[in-house]
């Protein structure tokens, strides 16, 4: 797994000076051996766990560096650890002309030696975290708060709050640590030796390419078959051997088939994670394209004997998340299993849901009522969102135009009360915890949406949350976990396209589906449902009940005064299933990461 770990300082300040040595010493004497990219007399830079899909790519006269994969446009790939040659350019622009004529996973890093000052540009899709902190004048940015030991944080309890009430979109530009930073996806970040302040800038602006739709539907089918075979290829070009979680939906379908089309004569690992039942047993389906494919499928059933008490021996992390569990659930035997198959990369469908709308509920019909008004094609987009999302034609018609002539300013109060709403976990705290907290963190490109439908700043928070949802809990010998649909290219087309064009013909998805259907088994075309992990979830916290009431009910977060055991002892017993079982998990993660920063 690649990391990252960066210096800036200023060598005429003998304390910056000694401060930077002494922050460097770890990765000079370490056993995983970080390589020194870059060294000048402002800066230096080490990685990591650069193997198949990451790399590192040198700019002219040690002026920066890209840290990652770079694509150019048309999908060929740029030889890393090469000088780029455009370099003049990419440090004349600070790193923006990567965006426009490069995509894939990096953070930029352009240095000007003199001042002396650093940008970061982090790419649209956010493949790569980066994180920033000040020590004495000196900036360190970093993929991994793990390689910052010895250094003091503490503990910022409005972004733990957030945490404990939303997995939507909280402000990711924060982590929960006061000192800690976070570049945003598409952002800018200029750092001066110093100063403990951070000047950023958005380069990349989904709202403002949202802003500018296609209608086109046929050229939308045919640009998603030639983006998303074209992101896959160039992927798993960088490595030897690829491993597939394969699900058996839609999305991990589509990518198995544009792997093998891009590789006829290699052999690809798949591997299907199943949870006996009605809702959680999907082999039919994974057969299914194993078969089509004629490609070897292993299944292997999701774990039931998980012991949470192994979240409280994690690595450190910039956040609190629930992906920690995730990571507990099936990441480590996932990784594990790719190993054995000799994979550097794990190719996953994520982020199929989030570029093609799919759990969005009936706001599409909205987006084209403000957009288009009561046109006599209303009444087939309403019939297609009514097919798609198993509700009434009647109630579809006049949901949307309710919505469509609420008005603009009204609709961004309600978006802003839609995201990150959880009523359940915000009743768990007290209200003297609350006062003077701000309950929800909103990114800043809430307060410039005045141009985009309620549908379509769903489908953007959809997005940007998910960006942010995965982080690194894995070692340097495991193999990088691969999204192909989170790419700039297929993300600039799925926003400027309409929501209501994600259900043409009443099925959600639909231009994924349609530009891939001569290819695909029936039974994935046809699949309207997906498979569920609540079943299982539930089971694993019933068997840690006696650790989750310990660790809860004498914790960081009652200790506090956030909340109170009689709350939290009343609602674990609280038998409803799925509510109960993902609020409580998420309070046990944060809990577990509360103590690994008070241990």
């Amino acid at each position: 797994m690649f990391r990252f770990f960066g210096l800036l300082w200023d060598p005429a300040s003998s304390a910056q000076s000694e401060t930077a040595r002494h922050l460097s010493m770890p990765f000079r004497s370490t056993p995983e051996q970080w390589d020194l990219q870059l060294s000048t007399d402002t800066a230096r830079i080490y990685s990591v766990g650069a193997r198949g899909s990451y790399g590192c790519y040198v700019l002219d006269n040690d002026r920066g560096l890209v840290l990652g994969r770079l694509f150019t446009a048309s999908g060929n790939q740029v030889r890393t650890c090469q000088p780029l040659v455009d370099s003049e350019n990419i440090v004349a622009t600070r790193g923006a002309s990567l965006i426009g004529k490069y995509w894939g996973g990096y953070v930029c890093v352009v240095l000007d030696n003199v001042t002396p000052r650093a940008w970061l540009l982090r790419d649209p899709s956010g493949s790569i975290r980066c994180f920033t902190t000040c020590v004495h004048g000196v900036w360190l940015f970093f993929s991994d708060i793990r390689d910052c030991a010895g250094i003091s944080f503490s503990i910022d309890w409005e972004y733990v709050i957030a945490e404990l009430t939303s997995n939507a979109l909280m402000s990711w530009r924060r982590t929960a640590l006061r000192e800690v930073s976070s570049v945003f996806s598409g952002e800018s970040v200029e750092l001066l030796a110093g100063s403990s302040r951070l000047n950023r800038r958005l380069i990349w602006d989904p709202v403002a390419i949202a802003s500018q739709p296609l209608e086109n539907s046929t050229s939308l089918v045919s640009n998603v078959r030639r983006l998303v075979s074209m992101t896959v290829a160039s992927w798993s070009s960088c490595n030897a051997r690829v491993a597939l979680l394969l699900s058996g939906g839609l999305d991990s379908s589509v990518l198995l088939n544009c792997i093998r089309r891009a590789r006829p004569n290699s052999r690809v690992a798949c591997l299907h994670l199943y949870s006996p039942g009605l809702d959680g047993d999907e082999r039919v389906y994974a057969r299914a394209v194993a078969r089509q494919f004629e490609c070897s499928l292993v299944e292997l059933e999701r774990a039931r004997d998980v012991n949470l008490e192994d979240l409280l021996h994690f690595p450190r992390t910039a956040r609190p998340s629930s992906y920690s569990a995730d990571h507990l659930l099936f990441r480590q035997p996932v990784s594990r299993w790719a190993q054995t198959q000799d994979a550097t990369a794990i190719f996953v469908g994520q982020m199929g849901d989030q570029l093609f709308d799919h759990r969005s509920r009936l706001h599409p019909a909205g987006d084209y009522v403000l957009e288009h008004g009561l046109l006599d094609s209303y009444a087939r987009i309403a019939l297609d969102i009514a097919s798609s999302r198993d509700a009434t034609f009647w109630s579809v018609l006049l949901t949307g135009i309710l919505l469509g002539f609420l008005g603009r300013s009204r609709l961004r109060k309600y978006v802003k009360r839609l995201i990150g709403r959880n009523t359940t976990s915000a009743g768990l705290l007290r209200p003297d915890g609350l006062r003077g907290r701000h309950r929800w963190l909103h990114e800043d490109w809430l307060t410039s949406v005045d141009e985009l439908p309620l549908g379509k700043l769903l489908h953007i928070a959809g997005m940007l949350s998910s960006q942010a949802y995965f982080g690194a809990l894995g070692e340097r010998d495991d193999p990088e976990w691969i999204m192909p649909f989170n790419s700039q290219l297929l993300m600039e087309l799925c926003l400027r396209t309409p929501t209501y064009s994600f259900l043409n013909g009443g099925w959600d998805r639909s231009p994924l589906r349609r530009a891939f259907a001569d290819e695909l088994p029936q039974e994935i075309l046809l699949r309207r449902g997906k498979g569920v992990t609540d079943p299982q979830v539930k089971e694993i916290l019933d068997r840690n009940m006696g650790f989750i009431r310990d660790l809860l009910l004498d914790g960081v977060l009652v200790r506090t005064g956030l909340t109170s055991q009689t709350a939290l002892a009343r609602y674990i017993a609280h038998d409803n299933p799925h509510r109960r079982s993902r609020t409580v998990l998420r309070w046990v993660t944060t809990e577990a990461w509360l103590r690994s920063w008070n241990a």
